[in-house]
Parts: structure tokens; C-alpha cells; sequence
């Protein structure tokens, strides 16, 4: 009898941790599941523009001057880290290997490498499970055949495309607008047809966008789960919905000192005013099953 196969791809960081260990705990009896985690190591760049800013000014200028650089966004980077550790819990790598086998943990820098290419072509996967990391190349996406791919963006596309979609809705004042798509992939940015997209719009006071971003995670990795159990029941999927509008997309860069200090300042009143209101989600939930 044919065990059905998942593969996972996903960024090494404990958000993405807890979305993996999400499916192997509820379907590591089921599947043969395997993971190809994708590490981002530093650019030479960035330490090439310290080397060339240290020729231009004393140390303790420099340092002074890194301190009071984007003040605001590592105010936000440590609330991330203490928000994450308390929603995530610890995850450690060791957990992977005792539950599925070394062998099928693979970690990358480069996920589109032809060594990749090649592993995801020899393990035919029947399902494919995706959240952050690099846009897939043409040459991966082929190598997933008929699998169905199943990528979970926590935004509501195509309005909130690319990434920091909590960020932005509380930037934008826009609580009402917080979502999550499970989607196809294809060579754009959060572009693929859609399988479910669903409006996460109930808060409470304490929420900023990172706990907001924690519980949007969870409503999807149980969409997620629903459309497994589907095609566990069914032997198949529906067809995804494409979607024509061209919609939006947040880039890292657009992630500026002074959008950072209006989240940071404005939250509160931003949670609060959403929380007043009917909380009527701004846009229509989608689903194939």
C-alpha cells in the first residue's frame, strides 16, 4: 500500500519551527513527511558596509550612532522575541530528529540549488507545505509535479501581498483587514490561486501585530489541516481560485524607522478602536472545500 508523502519547506526560525511540528505531530503516522528548512546566512555586504564605516568615523561614534539607529524597529524586534518565545514555547532542531529521522531533515541556503531540485524531484511528494522563505524557482516548482501545494501566507491576498501583513493592518489602522490565504505557488510574490483565505479579526487589548501574527498562524496551520483531512478523505483536492486583481504588495523595504514609530506609538489606540467597533472583517472569506 502507497504511503502519501508531505514535504515542508520553511524558514529556520521558531514561527516556522511550531508550523512544522504542527503537521508531524498530527500526521507523522499518516505520511511520510519530509523537511527542507532554509537557513539565510549574512551577507558579505553588510559586513563590507561596516568595515567602510569604520574607516569613516572613531568606534565610539560609530557605536553611538548604531544605538540610536532604528530605535523604534529593535524596540519591536524584542517584543517579537519575547511575544514568540511565549506563544512557541522552546523548539529545538533535536525535535525534528527524533521524530522524523535525520534523513529527512534537509537544511539549505539556497532552497532552488539543483541538489534540492533534485531531492524534491526523487521524493514526489503527493503534498507540498510552505510558509516563508525564497520565491521558488521555475526548476523547483516543476520538480513538485502533481503535487498539491498548499503555501500559507498571513495575509489576505491579494491585498496584503509580500510580507508584515499584521504590521501593516495596524499601520493602516486596518485590524478589520487581518488574514490568512492558503494558496498555489507560481514565480510571483504571493500571486498563486487561492484555496482558502479567511478573515482573523478577533483581538483583545493586550494584541499587537506580533501576538496578532502568532494567532493568524494558528487559524491557518488549522485551515491547513482541514484540507489534508479532506484529501485524506477524498483522495483529492478541489481546484484552487484564481484570482485576477493585482492587489498589493508590502515590501521589506517599506518597513522604514518612521513606520516602525507609528506602530510602536499607535498600536494601543489602532487595538482599541477596532475592539469599539463591529469588527466586521473587510473582506470575504474564500474556500474550496
Amino acid at each position: 500500500m502507497k504511503i502519501d508523502r508531505i514535504l515542508i519547506s520553511c524558514n529556520m526560525e521558531i514561527q516556522h519551527f511550531y508550523f512544522v511540528k504542527c503537521f508531524i505531530e498530527k500526521y507523522k503516522d499518516n505520511f511520510e513527511i519530509k523537511v527542507i528548512f532554509q537557513s539565510h546566512l549574512k551577507k558579505r555586504g553588510k559586513v563590507n558596509n561596516l568595515i567602510n564605516l569604520l574607516k569613516k568615523q572613531s568606534v565610539d561614534r560609530l557605536i553611538k550612532n548604531i544605538m540610536l539607529e532604528n530605535k523604534y524597529g529593535k524596540l519591536l524586534k524584542a517584543e517579537q522575541t519575547t511575544t514568540y518565545n511565549d506563544f512557541y514555547g522552546n523548539i529545538e532542531l533535536d525535535y525534528f530528529v527524533r521524530t522524523i529521522g535525520e534523513e529527512n531533515i534537509h537544511i539549505t541556503s539556497n532552497v532552488n540549488s539543483n541538489e534540492i531540485v533534485d531531492l524534491v524531484n526523487q521524493y514526489a511528494p503527493d503534498i507540498f507545505l510552505l510558509q516563508g522563505g525564497k520565491l521558488l524557482n521555475n526548476a523547483f516548482i516543476n520538480a513538485l509535479g502533481d503535487a498539491y501545494i498548499l503555501h500559507l501566507h498571513l495575509g489576505n491576498v491579494p491585498f496584503y501581498r509580500g510580507g508584515n501583513s499584521q504590521f501593516w493592518a495596524i499601520y493602516n489602522n486596518a485590524v478589520n483587514e487581518n488574514g490568512f490565504t492558503i494558496q498555489s505557488v507560481d514565480l510571483g510574490i504571493d500571486t498563486g490561486a487561492i484555496y482558502i483565505r479567511r478573515s482573523v479579526v478577533n483581538f483583545d487589548h493586550k494584541d499587537g501585530h506580533h501576538s496578532m501574527y502568532c494567532k493568524t498562524q494558528l487559524a491557518g496551520i488549522e485551515a491547513i489541516e482541514s484540507l489534508i483531512d479532506f484529501y485524506v478523505n477524498n483522495g483529492k483536492l478541489p481546484s484552487p481560485i484564481t484570482v485576477s486583481e493585482k492587489g498589493f504588495n508590502y515590501t521589506g523595504k517599506m518597513v522604514t524607522e518612521s513606520a516602525n514609530e507609528y506602530v510602536f506609538l499607535n498600536r494601543e489606540r489602532v487595538m482599541s478602536r477596532h475592539l469599539e467597533s463591529d469588527k466586521q472583517p473587510a473582506f470575504e472569506d474564500i474556500s474550496v472545500i
